[in-house]
């Protein structure tokens, strides 16, 4: 993608959602509906999602930690990387791995730093500048 172009996504169900793919270094991958959440503090997927892409939520060896989520709603999660990939862009980002189920959100760390992000709620879209 040139440096100049901007990407306009428009909400999926009126959400602001990216399909973006998540490796990690077993090199297994897959595909993921992100919600866009300037909110989150890093990317979030669930233990069952990790599994899909090869990583062991019970061998992982950073602390099991207990997060606030939306709603002041507790999940217990570990701290992970995982190289993200979305349209032509690659980086290795942090990432949350819940052991409760959650939805896969792609938060600010990491995956921010690669573009300005707009929402633009009349318009129902994102606007992404790399």
């Amino acid at each position: 993608m040139a440096e100049s172009l901007s990407v306009h996504l428009p909400y999926v169900e009126g959400r602001p959602e990216v399909t973006a793919q998540l490796k990690s270094d077993t090199g297994e991958s897959r595909f993921f509906e992100f919600l866009v959440d300037s909110g989150a503090d890093m990317c979030t997927i669930s233990k069952s999602h990790a599994a899909q892409i090869g990583i062991n939520y019970e061998h992982l060896d950073t602390k099991e930690e207990n997060i606030e989520m939306v709603n002041f709603q507790s999940v217990h999660g570990k701290k992970s990387m995982a190289t993200l990939s979305f349209r032509g862009f690659e980086k290795e980002i942090p990432i949350l791995i819940c052991k409760e189920a959650a939805s896969p959100l792609l938060g600010r760390k990491g995956s921010f730093e690669m573009f300005d992000i707009l929402f633009e709620e009349r318009k129902m879209q994102i606007t992404l500048k790399p």
